[in-house]
C-alpha cells in the first residue's frame, strides 16, 4: 500500500463523502502517539458525530482495486481507539458494483503510543467470493463509546499492509507467508448459524465494558455481517433464574426470545429443556449433581452477553434436610445441613482456641444435637458452661415448656464459639415439662423460675434483674446462634457512638433470610426487611441503623436497659414489646443497630405458633393499636407502607455517597487503603450513608466484611456484573460519587453522568500520578518514562476537568493542578487522619532504624535501595552495629537481595505497632513519588522521631530541626540518624512534638471539619 506508514500525511486516504463538521483527519497528533517512530494517522471529533468512514485510494486504480475470485486477501495494521468504537472493512464488489461480501473487524479501546503491545493488531483475511471483481478498504467510525464530557473521540492507525495469498504485497508494506488460515469458532452450540471471528472470546471483558463484536452468518454465501452490541442486548432484556427441585434451572425471560446456560464459564449444551409461558426449564446433567457450589450464568443465545448470574449449591441429594433428620438413622449426613458452614466455623474456632479434651467431647455432643434438631434428638447428656464472676454479657433465655427446644439452644450456645465471656440465665416461665429438670442437667447456668407464667415481657424483665454482665442479651430458645454472634454484637457498641440496642441477622433453618432489621412505616405497621431473600445479598450484609430489631436476639448495655425501664409492661404478655423497646431506646438519645455479621438461625413460631387469631400470637393484633398510639409522632414521617423498602431501611442518614476504587481497601497492606477507610468514616461522620464498589467487583473475605461492619454497603459479584450496573440500579440514590484515582474516575464518569445526573462527582487523586512518574523519570533519566508521564499528565488533568471537585492531600499538588487547569478544576484538601498512640515505649526499650512501605510501589523500592547502598556504609563506619529493619508487603527479589547482617528484611507485619513501638528512628528516604506519606504521619502518631527526605516531608507541616530532621545527601542522612540514636533528650523532644503535630493537624475531628468544607464547596450540606 502506498504511504502505508503515513509519512506523506493522509495521502492515499479520503472520505467517500464529506466528513462531519467537527471531524479532523490528519497525522501525528502528538509525539507520544507515534509507533516506534512511525507516523500515525488519526481521526478525531466530538462524541455525537454520526458514523462515517475513510477509504484507501490508489492514484491509478482509485477507491477500488481488482481482485481474483478464490484468491486470499489479507489486510493488517495497527489501530487504537479512544472513547470510540470503530471498524476496519474489506468490501468485495461484483461487476455491477454491488456488495457481495464484507469482512470487518471491530476496533476497541487501546492506548496506542510508542509500544506495539499497546496497539490493536488487526489481521483481516478472506477469500474473494466467486462473483467478486473488486474490493475496497475502509476504516469506519461507528459511534462513541465510554465517552467523557468535553473530550473528543480518537481513532489512530498506521503501518498498514494488504497481501494476497501468494505472499506478494500490493504497493509496499509487509509481505506475508501463505501459511495462514482464518479461524472461526462456533459459539452457538450448533443451534445457530452465527459465528464470531475470534480465537477466544473474553466474555468477562465483553460484559464489563458492554462491548460490540462482529458476528457473521456462515449460511449466507455473502457472509453478511452484523455488529453485536452487548449493551443493547442487556438493557433490552430482563432475566431471572432459580434452581428448583434439586436439578432444574428455571429461567424467566422478558425482552429476549431465547437464552443459553453456562456453568462455571462452560456452556451447557444438549440439555433437556422445555418452555412454560415466559419460563424456560433446563435439566442439569448428572455430572453437576456433585454437592458443590457452581456459578451459573444465563446468557443470550450466542453466549456473549451475561444476562443474569448467581452461585448455587447443587446437591446430589434432593431429600429435604428435615426428612433426613427424621429418617436417616444414626448416621446423619451433617455436611448437608443448611447451617453446616456455620457449624464448621464454630468447630474451627474452638480448635484454634485450644479446647481441652473434655471440651472437645462436649462440643461433639453439642454438634450432634444441633445437627439432629430438637424434633429428633433423644440424647440429653449433662452440659457444663464455664463460670465467670464478672461476665461481659448476660444471656437471658425466657422459656415455657419445650424442654427439647431449650436443650437444643443451650447446645448451640456451647458450639457457637465467642471470645467474650457470658453467663446464661434461663427464665422458666411456669413450665410443666422436663424444663424443671434443667438445674440438675446443666451446670454453670442460673435458672430463675416463675411459678405462674408472665409471658415473654415479664420473663425477660425478671431475668434481666439477675444480670451481672455489662451487656444483657435476650435470646429466644428456638434459635441456633452461630460462631461469633455475641462478639459481633459487643463490637458494634465499640465501633459506633451512642448505641443503645443491637440486633442479629435472623435466618430461617433452611438458610433463607428471615429478617435484616425492621422498618416501621408511616402507617405504624412493622415490616421484616428482607424476609424470604438471600441473606448474602449486599443489601443485608452491612451494619446500619434500623427502626426496630426482633426480640429473638438483641443486646443492650445493662445500664441502658435500666435507664429505659426494660420492656414496657403494657405489651404483656408479648408482641410489639421489641418494637416499642427500640423506640424507647431512641427516645433516650441512643441508636438502634442491625448487626449483619451476628447471625442467628431462628425457628420462628416454635414457641408461640404463627396463627395471629389464636394462642399467644393473638396478642400481636391486640398490641398493634397500643404501639401505634404511643409512637405516632416518631413514625408518622416515615415512608408509605411497602414503597421503596431498600431506601426506607437506612435510618439516621442525611444523604448517600458512593465510593469507587480500583480494589477493596487492604489497610494492613498499604497506606492508601488505610486512608480510603478513614475517608469513608469521615463522610459517615457528616451524616451520609456510604456505599462502596471496587472496580474488580471482587468479594475479598475479611477486607470486604470489615467495611460492612463499619456500616458500608459493599457491592460485589455475582450480585453485580459491572460498575455501570451498580450505577444503573442505584445511581438515582446518590448525592455524590467519590472516585479515587484518575483512571478509576475515567471508567466511571460516563455512566455516572448518565445514571446519576444529580450526583456531584468527586475525585480523590490519591497522589498526582504524573508528578510521581515524572520524578521517577528524572531520577532515572529514562526518556520513555518521561514520555509516559507526559501522556499520564494529559489524561489525568483532562479527567480532573470533568469532575465537580478534585481532592488532594497536599498544597504542592494543589499548586501543580491549578497551574495546569486554572479554575477548570476546583481543588480542595482531603484530610489524612491518624489516632495518636496513648503509650509510647521509652527510648531505652528500643533499637534499630526502620522503614515501612508496600513494595509493589516503585518509590518505596527506590527509597530502600538508596538507603542501603548510599547511607548504610556511612552509618556502619560511624555507628557500628546499627541495624536497618525493612518492613512491608509484597517484598520483591531486588529488596531481598539487599539483605545483610545489618540490613534485615522483615517483610509483612499484621500490626504496624510492631514496627513503630520497637524502632528508635523511622526513615523515609523517598526520592520520587507524590501525595502525602501516610507512613510518616503514622510514625509520628506512634511517637517515633523521623528522618525524612524533602519529598517525604512534603505537605506534612513538619519543620526541620523542630519535630523532624530532613536530609538530602547520604552524609546528611547519616549525621541526622546518628543525632537521634545518640541524643536521648533530642529523641524525646521530637517524639512529643511529632505527636502534638498529629493532634493538631491529623486528628479525626479535624479531618471531619476539612471534609465538610470540601463537600460544602460543591453544595453538599449536612446538619
Amino acid at each position: 500500500m502506498l504511504n502505508h506508514d503515513f509519512s506523506n500525511g493522509t495521502d492515499n486516504w479520503a472520505a467517500p463523502s464529506a466528513l462531519p463538521g467537527s471531524v479532523n483527519f490528519s497525522t501525528d497528533f502528538a509525539e507520544s502517539t507515534r509507533l516506534e517512530g512511525k507516523s500515525v494517522a488519526y481521526l478525531t471529533g466530538e462524541a455525537d458525530v454520526p458514523s462515517f468512514s475513510v477509504s484507501y485510494r490508489d492514484p491509478e486504480l482509485g477507491d477500488e482495486f481488482p481482485v481474483v475470485p478464490g484468491k486470499a486477501y489479507r489486510f493488517k495494521g495497527y489501530f487504537a481507539a479512544h472513547r470510540a468504537l470503530g471498524r476496519v472493512e474489506i468490501t468485495f464488489l461484483d461487476a455491477q458494483q454491488k456488495t457481495v461480501h464484507v469482512l470487518a473487524c471491530p476496533l476497541t479501546e487501546h492506548e496506542g503510543g510508542a509500544n506495539a503491545s499497546d496497539w490493536q493488531q488487526v489481521d483481516l483475511s478472506a477469500m474473494a467470493p466467486p462473483s467478486a471483481t473488486a474490493a475496497r478498504l475502509g476504516i469506519r467510525f461507528v459511534r462513541s463509546q465510554n465517552s467523557v464530557r468535553g473530550m473528543n473521540f480518537f481513532l489512530f492507525f498506521t503501518d498498514l499492509s494488504l497481501t494476497i495469498g501468494d505472499g506478494s504485497p500490493i504497493g509496499g508494506g509487509h509481505s506475508s507467508d501463505d501459511a495462514w488460515t482464518r479461524s472461526l469458532i462456533a459459539i452457538s452450540g450448533g443451534r445457530s448459524a452465527l459465528q464470531i471471528f475470534e480465537a477466544e472470546v473474553d466474555t468477562e471483558a465483553l460484559n464489563r465494558h458492554r462491548s460490540v463484536v462482529k458476528v457473521v452468518s456462515s449460511t449466507d454465501s455473502a457472509e453478511a455481517f452484523t455488529l453485536y452490541d452487548a449493551a443493547d442486548v442487556f438493557s433490552g432484556s430482563q432475566v431471572d433464574f432459580a434452581l428448583e427441585q434439586g436439578r432444574l434451572i428455571r429461567v424467566s425471560l422478558r425482552g429476549i426470545s431465547g437464552c443459553s446456560l453456562y456453568c462455571d464459564g462452560v456452556r451447557l449444551d444438549n440439555l433437556v429443556q422445555w418452555a412454560d409461558g415466559t419460563n424456560l426449564y433446563f435439566k442439569l446433567p448428572d455430572a453437576l449433581l456433585d454437592h458443590r457450589v457452581h456459578l451459573f450464568e444465563v446468557r443470550d443465545p450466542l453466549g456473549l452477553t451475561i444476562l443474569a448470574r448467581d452461585y448455587h449449591g447443587v446437591s446430589g441429594i434432593s431429600t429435604p434436610w428435615h426428612i433426613l433428620q427424621e429418617h436417616s438413622g444414626a448416621v446423619l449426613p451433617a455436611h448437608l445441613a443448611p447451617a453446616a458452614s456455620d457449624r464448621y466455623r464454630a468447630l474451627q474456632a474452638h480448635l484454634q482456641s485450644g479446647a481441652s479434651e473434655t471440651s472437645r467431647q462436649q462440643l461433639l455432643h453439642a454438634h450432634r444435637v444441633v445437627t439432629r434438631g430438637f424434633d429428633f434428638n433423644r440424647e440429653f447428656l449433662p452440659l457444663t458452661f464455664p463460670a465467670h464472676e464478672a461476665p461481659t454479657v448476660s444471656i437471658v433465655i425466657p422459656v415455657h415448656n419445650k424442654f427439647e427446644v431449650t436443650y437444643f439452644c443451650l447446645c448451640a450456645l456451647i458450639l457457637g464459639y465467642n471470645r467474650n465471656t457470658y453467663e446464661v440465665i434461663v427464665v422458666d416461665d411456669g413450665s410443666k415439662d422436663r424444663t424443671k429438670e434443667l438445674a440438675g442437667l446443666v451446670a454453670g447456668i442460673r435458672i430463675v423460675r416463675n411459678d405462674v407464667g408472665l409471658g415473654f415481657v415479664g420473663a425477660c424483665n425478671r431475668g434481666a434483674e439477675e444480670a451481672r454482665g455489662k451487656f444483657v442479651v435476650f435470646l429466644n430458645n428456638d434459635t441456633e446462634p452461630t460462631a461469633g454472634w455475641l462478639d459481633e454484637l459487643v463490637e458494634s457498641f465499640d465501633t459506633f457512638d451512642q448505641v443503645g440496642l443491637a440486633g442479629s441477622k435472623l435466618v430461617y433453618p433452611n438458610g433463607v433470610l428471615q429478617e435484616a432489621g425492621g422498618i416501621v412505616w408511616g402507617s405504624g405497621n412493622p415490616w421484616n426487611y428482607g424476609r424470604g431473600q438471600n441473606p448474602h445479598d449486599p443489601r443485608y450484609t452491612y451494619t446500619r441503623q434500623a427502626d426496630y430489631l426482633s426480640g429473638a436476639a438483641i443486646m443492650l448495655p445493662t445500664a441502658v436497659w435500666k435507664e429505659i425501664g426494660g420492656f414496657s409492661t403494657e405489651f404483656m404478655p408479648a408482641y410489639f414489646e421489641d418494637t416499642d423497646l427500640a423506640f424507647k431506646v431512641r427516645d433516650h438519645g441512643y441508636k438502634t443497630l442491625y448487626v449483619a455479621s451476628s447471625v442467628v438461625y431462628h425457628f420462628e413460631g416454635i414457641t408461640s405458633g404463627t396463627d395471629v387469631s389464636s394462642g399467644a400470637k393473638r396478642n400481636q393484633e391486640i398490641n398493634r393499636p397500643k404501639f401505634k398510639s404511643k409512637w405516632t409522632k416518631a413514625y408518622r414521617n416515615h415512608g408509605r407502607e411497602g414503597e421503596k423498602p431498600d431506601l426506607e431501611k437506612d435510618r439516621g442518614i442525611s444523604g448517600r455517597v458512593l465510593f469507587v476504587d480500583y480494589q477493596t481497601p487492604k489497610p494492613d497492606i498499604d497506606a492508601g487503603s488505610y486512608a480510603a477507610i478513614q475517608e469513608m468514616r469521615m463522610v459517615q461522620a457528616l451524616g451520609y450513608k456510604v456505599s462502596f464498589v471496587p472496580q474488580n467487583l471482587a468479594y475479598l473475605g475479611g477486607y470486604t466484611e470489615s467495611l460492612q461492619k463499619i456500616g458500608v454497603e459493599t457491592y460485589y459479584a455475582p450480585f453485580y456484573q459491572s460498575i455501570s450496573e451498580v450505577l444503573e440500579r442505584h445511581g438515582h440514590e446518590f448525592d455524590a460519587i467519590y472516585m479515587t484515582r484518575y483512571y478509576v474516575a475515567s471508567d466511571c464518569i460516563g455512566a455516572a453522568r448518565r445514571w446519576a445526573p444529580q450526583a456531584k462527582l468527586i475525585m480523590n487523586n490519591a497522589d498526582l500520578h504524573f508528578l510521581r512518574e515524572l520524578r521517577a523519570a528524572i531520577n532515572t533519566g529514562d526518556q520513555s518514562l518521561r514520555e509516559k508521564a507526559l501522556r499520564v499528565r494529559d489524561e489525568e488533568l483532562a479527567i480532573m476537568r470533568l469532575v465537580d471537585l478534585v481532592l488532594s492531600y497536599n498544597n504542592v499538588e494543589h499548586a501543580v493542578i491549578m497551574s495546569h487547569n486554572l479554575d477548570a478544576s476546583p481543588v480542595m484538601y482531603v484530610p489524612w487522619v491518624e489516632r495518636v498512640s496513648e503509650t509510647v515505649p521509652a527510648f531505652e526499650s528500643r533499637s534499630h532504624i526502620a522503614f515501612l512501605g508496600g513494595f509493589n510501589h516503585h518509590p518505596n523500592r527506590e527509597a530502600v535501595a538508596f538507603f542501603v547502598k548510599s547511607v548504610m556504609p556511612i552509618l556502619r563506619s560511624r555507628n557500628a552495629g546499627v541495624q536497618f529493619d525493612v518492613y512491608g508487603s509484597n517484598v520483591s527479589k531486588e529488596i531481598e537481595a539487599l539483605s545483610s547482617d545489618d540490613v534485615v528484611v522483615k517483610g509483612y507485619v499484621t500490626n504496624v505497632s510492631e514496627v513503630y513501638d520497637h524502632c528508635l528512628v523511622f526513615v523515609a528516604p523517598l526520592t520520587s513519588g507524590a501525595g502525602i506519606k501516610g507512613k510518616v504521619i503514622s510514625a509520628l502518631a506512634h511517637g517515633v522521631p523521623c528522618v525524612l527526605s524533602p519529598l517525604a516531608a512534603e505537605g506534612t507541616g513538619l519543620r526541620h530541626g523542630y519535630d523532624c530532621l530532613i536530609a538530602d545527601t547520604p552524609q546528611e542522612w547519616a549525621e541526622s540518624i546518628a543525632q537521634l540514636l545518640e541524643n536521648r533528650e533530642m529523641w524525646s523532644s521530637f517524639s512529643k512534638r511529632g505527636q502534638d503535630l498529629v493532634r493538631s493537624l491529623y486528628a479525626f475531628d479535624v479531618g471531619v471539619k476539612t471534609m465538610r468544607r470540601a463537600f460544602e464547596s460543591v453544595g453538599l450540606y449536612t446538619q
